[in-house]
């Protein structure tokens, strides 16, 4: 069994997902819009162009990101599991579903992206962006189908900002479907201990 705990000043206690509780079948969710923070470094950077009113929205989800405490701690009693996304949504919802010894599998045209991120890359290499880029402090969680809606009433996806985007699966590894067809990667996020 593996435990996480995650512990911020101001809750009531430790934020506790047992990763031994994830199931086949589980759906993924994602809060906000991954790949943001990574296209704000690169304009930092001098390696990306960004149309006017897209520059000030992606910096800012580089340089002042936005955890999501509050989602976390609602999450008690609907997640099964969840990580934050700071290595890219694909690497980290692939760790997610390792330390459950499972597999995971993504809808690529139900990642979700940012206007300004599409204005910039364009709709496909948004969603690109959305699977590696790091850095965004976004949420990905596991929720049993059992507990879909309860979980729609009780958080509405429209309130919290969370969108539906895979499920766990029995084969092990990250897949990312794509119409009917599995895309490959030659990269699947920051990769620390190389």
């Amino acid at each position: 069994m593996i435990r996480q705990e995650y512990r911020v000043d101001g809750l009531p206690e430790p934020f506790s997902h047992y990763t031994d509780a994830v199931r086949v079948g589980d759906l993924l969710f994602v809060s906000g819009t991954p790949g943001d923070a990574a296209a704000g470094l690169a304009l930092e950077q001098g390696r990306l162009q960004a149309p006017a009113e897209a520059r000030g929205y992606l910096r800012e989800r580089f340089l002042l990101p936005t955890p999501r405490l509050a989602l976390g701690d609602s999450l008690r009693g609907f997640a099964s599991a969840c990580i934050d996304v700071s290595d890219g949504l694909l690497g980290d919802a692939g760790k997610l579903a390792i330390a459950s010894g499972l597999g995971v599998e993504l809808t690529f045209e139900d990642l979700p992206v940012s206007e300004a991120l599409s204005a910039t890359l364009g709709e496909e290499a948004a969603r690109l962006q959305a699977l590696s880029g790091g850095d965004d402090y976004e949420l990905c969680f596991a929720v049993p189908a059992a507990q879909l809606a309860r979980l729609g009433t009780e958080l509405p996806a429209e309130r919290w900002n969370y969108r539906r985007i895979g499920v766990l699966t029995e084969e092990p590894g990250g897949r990312v479907r794509r119409g009917g067809t599995v895309m490959e990667f030659s990269h699947s996020g920051y990769q620390h201990f190389v």
